[in-house]
C-alpha cells in the first residue's frame, strides 16, 4: 500500500495491490464536485465521528466531506487512518473495476461485483448503511450500463438482497421487509423470463432464485395469518427443491427446518437446525480462516442455534471465542464483533422462576448469597423481556434457592451429592424439567464421557461465570 505522500507524488495514481504487472496502473481521481454518483441514498451517517475527523479519501486524497455533502465513511474492517473514503469515490471506483471486468473474455461475476461488496484494502465485506448505498448503485448501474444482461442485473439485485437480510436478521424493520419483497419478486420475475429463453438456467440463477424464495417465505411468516402461513409454506418448498436440485444439502436442511417449524414441529425443527448449522460450520472451518466475516457469522449462529437447544455452555464458550477473534482482527466497532459481544451478553445472563399464588414469575438470577441458601435475583420480569441490558430496574429480592427454578439451558455445576460424588464439581446445562413426575432435572454434562442423569434440585448450582476450558 502507498502512504499518502506518496499518492501525492504519483499524482492521484495508486497500483492495485493485487497488480504485478507494473504497467497496470488504476487512475483514481475525486469525482466532479457538482457530479453525485447513481443510486447513492442519503448519506450514511459517520460511524465514528472521532475516528473520522481529519481522515482523507483513500481514492481522491481529499479530507473531509466534499461540496455536496458526501461524507467520508468507513465501515469495512480497516483499521487506524486506512479505509476512509467518500461513497462517491467508492462507487467511481467500483464501476472502474466491474468496466474492466467485463472488456475481459470469460468474466466471472464474482469478479464483476467483488469490488461493490468488498473494501480492496482490507478484503472484508462492507457493512450497514455503506453496503446498502454500494449495492443500490451497482443495481442503478447495472440497469443503465448493462441493460441487456440478465445474469449482471441477477446479481445485482442478489447482491442487494443479501445487503438488506444481513441489515436486519430479524426482519423487525417494515421498511427493510418491503425492500427484501421488493426485489424478491423483481427476481424471480427475471428468473422466469429467462427459463422461457433458456430451458437449463446456471446453478448460480438457480441458487439467486431459491435464495429470493427463502426470504419471501421468511417475511410471509412473520405476518402471522392463515394466508401468510401458506404463502410462506409455498416459498419454502419451492425453495427446498431448487436446493435439492442442485445439491446445497445445508440449505436443503434448513429449508426443511422451516418447514418443519410451519408445520408445529418445534422439537425437530431445532435439532434439524442444529444439525444443518453444525453442517455448515464444519465447512466454514476447512475453507474460512477464523478473521472471515463469512466463518464469524456462522459461528453466531451456530451459537444461537446451541443456545437454543439448551447447550448453553457450547454457545456461550463458542461466542467468547468468537468475540475475541472479531474485536481482534475487525476492532470493537465492526457490527459483527457488536453482534457477537451483544449476544455473548444475552446468553451470560441466568434466569430463574419463583413459584406464587399468581403462577410462575420470571426473575433475573444474579448471584448467591450465605453460602448458597439464599439467591439474589431482579424482578419480576415481563416474560419477554430475556436481554440482561432490558432488565427493569426494579429492586432485587433475596429468595430462598429452594424456591426458585433454573430456567432449561441453565449452566449448572454439581454439589452435594453423596451416592455420585464423583460427580461433584462436574459441569452441564439443564435441558429439560420433570416437575410432574420426579420434581428432577435432567443435566447434560460439558464432559462428554458422562452420560446424562436426572439429579435434585438441592443437588445444583447456577453456574453464574464459566471456568476457562
Amino acid at each position: 500500500s502507498f502512504s499518502k505522500k506518496q499518492w501525492q507524488l504519483k499524482q492521484h495514481q495508486r497500483r492495485c495491490e493485487e497488480c504485478i504487472d507494473a504497467n497496470r496502473v488504476v487512475q483514481l481521481k475525486a469525482p466532479p464536485k457538482n457530479e453525485t454518483a447513481a443510486g447513492i441514498r442519503n448519506p450514511p451517517s459517520l460511524c465514528c465521528a472521532a475516528d473520522n475527523e481529519g481522515a482523507s479519501c483513500w481514492i481522491c486524497l481529499e479530507e473531509g466531506p466534499a461540496e455536496l455533502g458526501d461524507p467520508i465513511v468507513r465501515d469495512c474492517s480497516c483499521r487506524g487512518e486506512s479505509g476512509f473514503a467518500h461513497l462517491s469515490c467508492i462507487i467511481k471506483y467500483a464501476e472502474q473495476e466491474s468496466r474492466r471486468c467485463a472488456e475481459r473474455s470469460g468474466v466471472k461475476m464474482v469478479d464483476f461485483t467483488r469490488p461493490w461488496e468488498k473494501c480492496p484494502n482490507c478484503k472484508q465485506l462492507y457493512m450497514k448503511e455503506v453496503a446498502l448505498n454500494v449495492a443500490t448503485a451497482l443495481v442503478t448501474f447495472a440497469k443503465n450500463n448493462y441493460p441487456d444482461n440478465e445474469c449482471i442485473h441477477l446479481h445485482a439485485l442478489g447482491n442487494k438482497l443479501d445487503v438488506l437480510v444481513r441489515l436486519d436478521q430479524a426482519k423487525e424493520s417494515k421498511r427493510i421487509a418491503n425492500n427484501i419483497m421488493s426485489i424478491a419478486n423483481n427476481i424471480l420475475s427475471i428468473v422466469r423470463e429467462s427459463k422461457m429463453i433458456h430451458s437449463s438456467p446456471s446453478e448460480t440463477v438457480l441458487y439467486i432464485e431459491a435464495y429470493a424464495h427463502d426470504q419471501l417465505g421468511d417475511i410471509y411468516c412473520i405476518e402471522g395469518t392463515k394466508d401468510g402461513a401458506k404463502s410462506a409454506m409455498k416459498h419454502y418448498e419451492i425453495c427446498r427443491d431448487i436446493y435439492k436440485a442442485i445439491g446445497s444439502n445445508p440449505d436443503v436442511a434448513s429449508a426443511e427446518a422451516k418447514l418443519a417449524q410451519m408445520g408445529g414441529c418445534n422439537n425437530v425443527s431445532i435439532e434439524v437446525e442444529l444439525e444443518k448449522c453444525q453442517e455448515v460450520f464444519k465447512q466454514s472451518l476447512e475453507l474460512e480462516s477464523e478473521e472471515s466475516p463469512r466463518r464469524i457469522h456462522i459461528g453466531i449462529n451456530m451459537a444461537i442455534h446451541f443456545h437454543k437447544a439448551n447447550q448453553a455452555i457450547k454457545a456461550e464458550r463458542l461466542l467468547s471465542k468468537i468475540a475475541r477473534v472479531s474485536n481482534r482482527f475487525h476492532g470493537p466497532d465492526h457490527e459483527l464483533t457488536q453482534l457477537a459481544e451483544s449476544s455473548l451478553q444475552y446468553f451470560k445472563a441466568r434466569y430463574v422462576y419463583f413459584k406464587t399464588e399468581r403462577g410462575l414469575l420470571l426473575f433475573q438470577a444474579l448471584r448467591y448469597e450465605d453460602d448458597g441458601e439464599n439467591c439474589t435475583v431482579y424482578g419480576p420480569l415481563n416474560s419477554k423481556v430475556w436481554g440482561p441490558g432490558n432488565v427493569p430496574e426494579e429492586e432485587t429480592n433475596s429468595f430462598s434457592t429452594k424456591n426458585i427454578i433454573p430456567i432449561e439451558g441453565t449452566p449448572v455445576i454439581y454439589h452435594g451429592l453423596i451416592k455420585s460424588n464423583q460427580l461433584d464439581g462436574k459441569l452441564g446445562d439443564i435441558r429439560y424439567w420433570d416437575e410432574e413426575k420426579t420434581g428432577r432435572y435432567e443435566v447434560h454434562f460439558e464432559d462428554k464421557g458422562l452420560k446424562p442423569c436426572l439429579v435434585k434440585p438441592e443437588n445444583i448450582r447456577i453456574l453464574f461465570e464459566l471456568p476457562d476450558e
